[in-house]
């Protein structure tokens, strides 16, 4: 008789169950397989479980990168499938960057399987299949940020317009104090002429 001891997610019991009466036929064996749980946990620390799909286990997977919780506790993915590709598209905002990054994602996504059954040694290309789905989100939010800074290729553009004005003060029927004035409130984004009128951000470019 043998005994082997292994975690198994209650869901999947009776999958591991008819697997083993299986084999036990399949073999000609005359010892029947049992499946019995345990109870004694204090000897056997729980494992860290959880299930994913096809679209969250890419980010699971940068989770568990950084480390696994514990049995019980929340799983830190859950808000990564929104934070993470938001922050990443908060450094990489540009529009044309992001629809590129969008369309290999998308290309991935229909048609990365096929691509990696024909070569399944790239390892490369294993990765960008696997992650198709954290790289298409990426690259929609980084198109979303791209229009929210204005830019393409690094350079800025005007896309929707400014809300501000060149004006002057008349003073003794003389103009001064000429410059940049704000006649309401920007509809999205980062007014492009903002950033010339004694606003500066070092992180974004601003049209001239």
């Amino acid at each position: 008789m043998y005994t082997a001891e292994a975690w198994v997610p209650v869901a999947d019991l009776p999958i591991v169950d008819n697997a083993l009466k299986h084999a036990s036929i399949s073999a000609g064996s005359q010892m029947q397989c049992l499946v019995t749980p345990i109870t004694n946990r204090k000897l056997h620390p729980i494992p860290t479980y959880f299930r994913t799909s096809e679209f969250t286990a890419g980010f699971q997977g940068v989770i568990d990168a950084y480390g696994v919780a514990t049995y019980k506790e929340l799983n830190p993915a859950i808000f990564a499938v929104v934070s993470f590709p938001f922050l990443f598209a908060v450094m990489y905002g540009d529009t044309a960057h992001g629809t590129m990054l969008t369309a290999f994602a998308l290309l991935m996504v229909l048609r990365g399987k096929q691509f990696l059954a024909r070569a399944p040694d790239d390892d490369i290309l294993g990765m960008a299949v696997s992650a198709r789905w954290v790289l298409l989100l990426m690259g929609i939010f980084a198109v979303y940020m791209g229009f929210i800074y204005n830019e393409t290729f690094g350079i800025g553009f005007d896309y929707f317009g400014t809300s501000w004005q060149w004006a002057c003060t008349k003073v003794g029927g003389k103009d001064t104090n000429c410059g940049p004035k704000p006649s309401g409130t920007y509809a999205f984004g980062l007014d492009p002429v903002w950033g010339h009128a004694g606003n500066h951000m070092a992180m974004v470019n601003s049209s001239k």
